[in-house]
């Protein structure tokens, strides 16, 4: 028998042997095809996966890069618009699939590898709240739930997936380098998103509808089209132009923060996602940077200030790159026909169990206060033109559609977690240089931007944001901790 001890490389000859006999194996498949002539195409492939999981195992296979994969789907793969065929009894989106696995590569790894444990955060206690709430909507309003059980269970998981990925990532990101590492992916990646947008602004071309052809195991459910005062709105890889545009809205500060504490290049990125911010003619994602704005100019004035000459041109760019986006954003905050801005959003419309006005909240308060604290209960509100279970209209608001569904138990959790981690990274924002200091800055910007959003269309209905901001909450958590520990204030871990 062969001893089974490390090599001259360090690994062990029974793990080494393994490789070469998968590698073999595919290699001899592979000649298999080309003599019979059929199916050289797939088996190809499958001998350059295993290949490349062979030399890089031990980076693929890392759980940075594990995320961002999964940020990759989420980014590129349009949720709802493909989905993977299997009998299952809701739509097998790939994004669900990609952290299904994930998650529970996870939980295996918290069972035997050391080094790999939960951490104390700081929004555990706002988080555990938000869950409480949840819980106990669903609990107490369990004569609304019964018959929408699995309508419930399914808003449930997906509340609770979310909550699953935020204690995931701060088990495995934890260094302020790896935060850096995640954020310029994420950055490169909406850099991208907007670009596409652009083009799809220009052209009415959505290279997200085509994802078949290099994905060819998805099914297509149909594409998106949207426009304003005759401009196409830019949808992208996103449910709807305020989704992707409050995407963008969220990527921006980010993207800054990169440029002044790493490099001028990331101006570049930057410039081209606030170009597709106006490629979606939508009004909240301008609200969304406006607010990032301020939160920046607070935080980093003296950095920040120099740079304000800078919009002139701009706006010239933007007029350049996308034409009529300015003018359309323009004639949306400012219509000049018909009712006012906020006339208009008092307006229902024809079918009143199908959407509601934005300004038209007052009913919903009214029927809000009969279950004040725990709320009606998570999904036993059914929205949309295509549920046959439809009973609610859609609010465009999301924290009415959270006082609603979880209380104000729930709303008191999320306005917790939003000021406890602002009010955190605000701190290191004031007293740290780069990069951490810059990095606090945009994420306290990214995080506020967006729950100011929420008060003007339904958030965290859309999954792609929803992700990119657990994402982001927790890479704030994580840099919390690490500019704790590095003050000599320890993060003591959780098992």
């Amino acid at each position: 028998m062969q001893p089974t001890g490390p090599s001259a490389s360090g690994a062990p000859r029974s793990a080494l042997d393994l490789r070469s006999h998968l590698i073999v194996a595919c290699a001899l498949m592979l000649a298999a095809t080309v003599v019979v002539g059929r199916g050289i195409e797939p088996v190809a492939v499958l001998l350059i996966i295993v290949s490349a999981l062979v030399a890089w195992h031990r980076w693929i296979l890392s759980w940075q890069v594990v995320l961002s994969l999964v940020l990759a789907v989420v980014l590129f793969v349009p949720v709802g618009r493909y989905s993977i065929g299997a009998n299952t009894p809701f739509s097998l989106d790939l994004y669900r699939l990609a952290i299904a696995l994930v998650l529970l590569a996870w939980t295996a790894s918290l069972l035997v590898d050391p080094r790999v444990r939960l951490r104390r955060t700081a929004l555990d206690a706002p988080i555990l709240l938000i869950v409480a709430a949840t819980l106990g909507g669903v609990v107490i309003n369990h004569g609304r739930v019964a018959p929408l059980s699995a309508a419930v269970l399914k808003s449930l998981l997906f509340f609770l997936s979310f909550v699953a990925l935020y204690f995931f990532i701060t088990s495995v990101v934890r260094t302020a380098g790896a935060v850096v590492a995640v954020t310029k992916f994420i950055v490169s990646g909406v850099a991208a998103l907007a670009f596409l947008a652009v083009v799809e602004q220009r052209t009415g071309l959505n290279v997200f509808d085509h994802v078949r052809a290099v994905l060819p195991f998805l099914q297509f459910q149909g594409s998106i089209t949207s426009d304003r005062y005759g401009l196409v709105r830019a949808v992208g890889s996103a449910d709807h132009p305020i989704a992707l545009g409050v995407l963008f809205a969220m990527a921006v500060p980010l993207g800054v923060a990169l440029a002044k504490s790493r490099s001028p290049a990331w101006w570049a990125p930057s410039l081209m996602i606030m170009v597709g911010v106006l490629a979606t003619a939508s009004r909240t994602p301008v609200i969304a940077i406006a607010v990032a704005a301020v939160v920046l100019l607070w935080l980093r004035p003296r950095e920040l200030t120099p740079l304000l000459p800078l919009v002139i041109p701009m706006l010239i760019v933007i007029k350049i790159v996308a034409p009529g986006s300015l003018a359309t954003l323009k004639n949306s905050f400012l219509p000049q026909s018909g009712p006012g801005l906020i006339a208009g959003q008092r307006t229902l419309a024809a079918d009143p169990t199908l959407i509601s006005g934005r300004a038209n909240f007052k009913p919903r308060l009214i029927e809000g206060m009969h279950r004040p604290i725990f709320g009606q209960g998570l999904g036993t509100r059914q929205v949309g033109a295509g549920n046959p279970l439809r009973n609610a209209p859609v609010l465009d608001n999301q924290w009415l559609s959270l006082f609603l569904d979880i209380g104000l138990l729930g709303v008191a959790g999320w306005i917790w977690l939003f000021v406890r981690i602002d009010r955190r990274l605000g701190r290191i924002a004031r007293t740290r240089g780069s990069p951490e200091g810059w990095l606090a800055a945009a994420l306290v910007a990214s995080i506020t931007g967006f729950a100011v959003s929420m008060a003007t269309y339904d958030s965290l209905a859309f999954v792609q944001e929803t992700v990119v901001l657990w994402v982001l909450l927790a890479l704030a958590a994580t840099l919390v901790a690490v500019c704790g520990e590095n003050n000599g204030s320890h993060s003591t871990p959780t098992t």
